[in-house]
């Protein structure tokens, strides 16, 4: 076999069977923090799923920002898992420090000793009286302080319970204390518990960045009479995935959204293959097409024309050869399929 056939067969070989893991929801706390150097080509979801942690906590505690990029060599710190505990004892220890006032600037006002000297955030008091770049004050102008808040660290608390008891994310919290990293923190310490979240365009960014690894729910790629079943066909041979009769140039969908990771005819057996690969650790795969209407790169959505159906490849009559991949392990398709 050529050098460079070679070659890309075992490329298509690592394609078809390298995907993301699932994402595990987060279900611990955090007491302090691990630091890491980010590797080359690691990724947020990477890392998420090397250390067991929610994408979320990683984007938070380091305060990074829209798109969520991040680049080899940059140091991390990743949350530490330790067991959940009750959280009940928060409301006992709850302290509304002051009520919501209006102050007017003075002389040698600025957004940073205003905050300071009224225990929150600059970006409080940016949020209830929206501030516009570059944040100028003017003497005599009028401001909202909202309510200060404050909370007495109990035994066994920690920063992702606080965090998530007063639905804060944790950098403000880290922000507005001056905690440091590993960001511990003990019993009977006061924290100051930011008022406004957020901002809802960040907010907006952060959810859509996660919501796009929601669980697939996988369509029909095609409809038709099943050929070949998912399982073992003879002693020690497993047929892995299902083959579905299709006319010449019948439309083939995308089964889920994902990402198109390869198409070409690499693998004979298959012929014209498309590959894409799909949230929590899902990759499906579409052979013995006529055409491709997808190439490479692309992002598409479920029920998207990818190709039509054909007869290339090792069988003998227009059909679709499907398959869904979780993990590098083979699923039976029709558990799946809705």
């Amino acid at each position: 076999m050529p050098a460079n056939k070679k070659s890309s067969y075992l490329a298509i070989i690592v394609l078809f069977f390298s995907f993301f893991t699932s994402y595990p929801c987060l279900s611990f706390e955090v007491l302090s923090s691990k630091k890491i150097i980010v590797q080359p080509q690691q990724t947020i979801y990477a890392i998420s799923r090397k250390y067991d942690v929610h994408p979320k906590d990683i984007i938070e505690l380091n305060r990074i920002k829209p798109p969520f990029t991040i680049y080899k060599g940059q140091s991390l710190y990743i949350p530490v898992k330790m067991k959940q505990k009750n959280t009940r004892t928060f409301k006992k220890n709850y302290v509304q420090a002051s009520n919501r006032e209006t102050i007017t600037v003075k002389k040698g006002d600025t957004l940073f000793s205003i905050a300071r000297n009224n225990n929150i955030s600059t970006r409080d008091i940016i949020n209830i009286n929206n501030l516009i770049p570059p944040f100028k004050l003017s003497i005599g102008q009028k401001l909202v302080i909202p309510a200060t808040r404050f909370y007495t660290v109990r035994e066994n608390d920690t920063l992702y319970k606080v965090s998530r008891f007063f639905n804060v994310p944790m950098n403000q919290i880290v922000n507005i204390n001056n905690l440091k990293p590993p960001y511990r923190i003990y019993k009977k310490q006061k924290l100051i518990i930011p008022t406004e979240r957020v901002a809802s365009r960040e907010k907006k960014q952060l959810k859509t960045f996660i919501s796009n690894n929601k669980k697939p729910l996988f369509t029909w790629p095609i409809r038709g009479k099943i050929l070949k079943k998912f399982g073992k066909t003879k002693p020690g041979q497993k047929h892995e995935g299902i083959n579905i009769a299709a006319s010449k140039g019948a439309t083939v969908y995308a089964a889920e959204e994902g990402l198109v990771v390869y198409t070409g005819n690499a693998l004979k057996q298959y012929g014209k293959l498309i590959l894409i690969k799909h949230s929590h650790g899902y990759m499906t795969a579409y052979a013995h097409l006529d055409t491709f209407i997808v190439k490479k790169g692309m992002r598409i959505k479920k029920r998207e024309k990818i190709g039509t159906a054909g007869r290339t490849g090792n069988v003998e009559q227009t059909q679709l050869h499907f398959q869904i991949r979780k993990n590098n392990r083979v699923v039976n398709p029709r558990k799946l399929l809705k």
